[in-house]
């Protein structure tokens, strides 16, 4: 097992873990409007932003991307 699953996994784990006694204690809703869509889009975007997108332009860049 690699060290970045285990890291997944265990904050995983330990995330279920810290939330299960605050989600028991919860009451169950009773009472739910009924939805009227009939579709649904889901976009997963994965990763973190790009390097652009952050405006953090790197130190070693020519002088178009950093203007020291």
């Amino acid at each position: 097992m690699h060290r970045r699953t285990f890291l997944e996994q265990t904050g995983a784990l330990a995330g279920a873990a810290a939330l299960s006694p605050a989600l028991l204690a919860l009451p169950a809703a009773t009472n739910f409007p009924t939805g009227k869509a009939e579709h649904v889009i889901f976009i997963w975007l994965g990763g973190g932003m790009a390097q652009i997108d952050t405006f953090d332009p790197k130190s070693r860049g020519n002088s178009k991307a950093s203007p020291k």
